[in-house]
Parts: structure tokens; C-alpha cells; sequence
């Protein structure tokens, strides 16, 4: 009888969605608040931007 084991392939793919999609998931949120902080800043565009796809691609990869 075969013991069973982890497939390392798979949970090193799922480890790395698992962190890129939490460095996106609390970037978004860190985003807003620098951009919004200062409203005078020209800075607030690239960041409110930005963060949109980062928000978006962070919950897709979250599933």
C-alpha cells in the first residue's frame, strides 16, 4: 500500500497565488490611502489608477 503524499508542484502553485493575491489584496487599500491623504499631490492619479486592477486581480486569484 502506497502511502499518500503532497504533490509539491501543486502546492507551490497554490502557495504563489495564495501571495501574490494577498500582496495585492492589502496594496489596493494602502493605495487609497496614500492617494487620498493629499488630494493637492499630482501623485493621486497613477495611485487611484493602480489600484483598481490590483484590487480586481488580487480577489480573482484569491479563488
Amino acid at each position: 500500500m502506497e502511502t499518500k503524499r503532497t504533490d509539491k508542484e501543486v502546492l507551490t502553485k497554490g502557495l504563489k497565488k495564495m501571495g501574490i493575491s494577498l500582496i495585492l489584496m492589502f496594496l489596493g487599500p494602502t493605495l487609497i490611502y496614500i492617494a487620498f491623504s493629499n488630494p493637492r499631490k499630482i501623485i493621486i492619479h497613477p495611485f487611484v489608477n493602480f489600484r483598481h486592477p490590483g484590487l480586481c486581480i488580487g480577489h480573482i486569484l484569491r479563488f
